[in-house]
């Protein structure tokens, strides 16, 4: 599992690599992990309070809220803490949520993108030997 993780972490790391992840997650229906995973990410590094709050809002009720247009898929006690700490928003306001989506694209989605035809042509073209996952 840890080759697998080192995986991932690298694999988003570089614009291309996010750009062909991201291909596959809209070939299976669930673009929007990997969207809110980004919107997450870039959410952390605002610093001003006006920033915070209304990118919060923005985040909320593009992925979080129910029936969301891109609603992602987390328990109640999850979606409820985002929902309570919109009223003063920090930067670790979707850090749990975000880490469910992680965990869900890493456990789930990443294995299959490796195993994808898309993913192994790309490694042949390049001359790079594939990760080793563990299924």
């Amino acid at each position: 599992m840890q080759n697998q993780t080192n995986g991932i972490i690298l694999y988003l790391s570089f614009l291309d690599g996010k750009a062909a992840f991201f291909i596959f997650l809209k070939s299976e229906f669930c673009e929007e992990n990997i969207e809110f995973w980004s919107k997450c990410e870039e959410y952390r590094t605002l610093k001003s309070k006006e920033d915070l709050e209304a990118r919060a809002n923005i985040i909320y009720e593009e992925y979080v809220c129910c029936e969301a247009p891109k609603e992602i898929n987390l328990d109640y006690q999850t979606r409820n803490a985002i929902t309570v700490g919109l009223d003063n928003p920090s930067t670790t306001l979707f850090l749990q949520a975000q880490s469910k989506v992680y965990s869900l694209m890493e456990n789930n989605s990443y294995p299959r993108f490796l195993h994808s035809v898309l993913v192994i042509l790309a490694y042949l073209i390049r001359g790079i030997i594939l990760p080793t996952t563990e299924v």
